[in-house]
């Protein structure tokens, strides 16, 4: 072997496959004892192929990259052709087999994301579902994108969200022209920054959105009326007890606004940081089970 094959070769026998979570993690050989997995979140990572780039996990200070069960349709790029020149969203999309409207899921990334760090909740998902993962249209640093640029600690207000909502929206309205989508089963799941446009979008009443997962995310401070779209609403929302990026008051401000609203909130609150651990990933898979077993299911 020789180039690429040869590094990517010495790579893998540097790493150790052990199971969990029903899918494959590898990490590597560092002489320390197997490190217990604790905590998920999107990370960016860039190792040598889109294999390595599409999961990745942080577990006691030690990166992790996660290999999913073996699938032969892998989440394609679409960075070119008619639905990104007029969106202007490059996105990644994983179709299902056969061919046919299926329920869509649009995933939605956090501050300084991009189109590849939501793949790591693909497998809470029902496996024949349409998913989306578009990147942000505002680049915030170099190569990390983001719906709403400011400086840190400013918390965005709704009209700061909005113009994100909106070209959300404008990219999912263009969505059936290209893709098998089921118009009437459409869902957002969005991470942090991700989470509060998913919310905005959401209070519009431009697309009929069945349900949203906010991932340690918040919401804007709005008027009640504002956010009347959310009202019987499917909402799944995780809370991270040691988050310092969205601390708990936040979250809970956001708790009261969905439930004054009258949204179906399903609120979970985990012993963690600024991620999803292992427990709030089961949950997110339960309650996209529910989902899809029946849209109209009581929480």
């Amino acid at each position: 072997m020789h180039g690429k094959d040869e590094i990517l070769s010495k790579m893998w026998t540097r790493f150790i496959q052990i199971v969990d979570l029903k899918f494959r993690i590898c990490y590597i050989v560092d002489g320390s004892p197997p490190i217990k997995v604790v905590d998920l979140a999107p990370a960016k990572v860039t190792t040598f192929s889109f294999a390595f780039t599409r999961y990745a996990i942080t577990a006691d200070s030690t990166f992790h990259a996660i290999i999913p069960p073996m699938n032969p349709i892998e989440p394609r790029l679409v960075d070119s052709g008619s639905l990104v020149d007029s969106s202007g969203l490059v996105h990644r999309v994983y179709e299902p087999t056969p061919p046919g409207p299926r329920p869509t899921v649009i995933m939605v990334h956090g501050r300084q994301g991009d189109e590849n760090v939501m793949w790591i909740f693909k497998h809470t998902l029902p496996a024949d579902w349409l998913l989306i993962a578009p990147r942000a249209p505002q680049m915030d640093t170099p190569g990390n994108y983001s719906w709403d640029v400011r400086p840190s600690g400013q918390w965005p207000r709704y009209d700061d969200l909005l113009p994100g909502a909106i070209t959300l929206l404008d990219f999912i309205h263009a969505l059936p022209d290209h893709y098998a989508v089921d118009w009437g089963q459409l869902y957002l799941m969005g991470f942090s920054q991700g989470a509060a446009v998913s919310l905005v979008a959401a209070m519009q009443d431009d697309v009929p959105l069945r349900a949203v997962a906010s991932l340690v995310g918040f919401m804007p401070v709005v008027e009640p009326e504002t956010a009347i779209g959310l009202r019987d609403m499917p909402v799944f929302m995780s809370v991270g007890r040691q988050d310092e990026s969205v601390p708990c008051k936040v979250a809970e401000r956001t708790a009261k606004t969905l439930i004054d609203v009258g949204a179906r909130l399903d609120y979970r609150s985990y012993d963690t940081g600024h991620r999803l651990n292992a427990r709030g990933m089961r949950d997110l898979k339960a309650w996209w089970q529910r989902r899809a077993n029946d849209d109209n299911s009581d929480i």
